[in-house]
C-alpha cells in the first residue's frame, strides 16, 4: 500500500545484512536501489535473543503498481512461546497474508 501510495518503489529488508539486526522499510525515491538519507520510512530494530526471524529472501520490493518484485515468506518465531510464531506471505500480486505456525 505504501508503494502505491508513494508511488514509488518501496523496499522491506534486513537491516545490516541480517533479518536478527531488524528490518528497515524505505522508499527509493530516486530510483537508486540503494537506500539514502530521507528515504528511512520504518525501522525495527534487532529482535532479543528469544525470537528469531527467517526467510529463503534478504528483502521484498513492491512496485507503485501494488505488485511484488519477489514473492517469499517470513516467519517469525518467539521462542519464550515455545511453539507459537507467525508466517508472513508476501504474494507477487502485493497480497500479505499472516497465519500462524509451529515453531521448532
Amino acid at each position: 500500500m505504501e508503494a502505491i501510495k508513494r508511488g514509488t518503489t518501496v523496499h522491506l529488508g534486513q537491516l545490516d545484512g541480517s533479518w536478527a539486526s531488524g528490518v528497515v522499510v524505505w522508499a527509493d525515491s530516486d530510483g537508486d536501489v540503494t537506500r539514502d538519507a530521507g528515504e528511512e520510512l520504518r525501522l525495527w530494530p534487532a529482535f532479543d535473543s528469544e525470537s528469531t526471524v527467517t526467510s529463503g529472501r534478504t528483502a521484498f520490493t513492491f512496485r507503485a503498481s501494488g505488485e511484488v518484485d519477489n514473492d517469499g515468506q517470513l516467519t517469525i518465531c518467539d521462542n519464550r512461546t515455545g511453539e507459537q510464531g507467525m508466517k508472513i506471505s508476501i504474494l507477487i500480486s502485493g497480497a500479505v497474508i499472516a497465519e500462524k505456525v509451529t515453531c521448532a
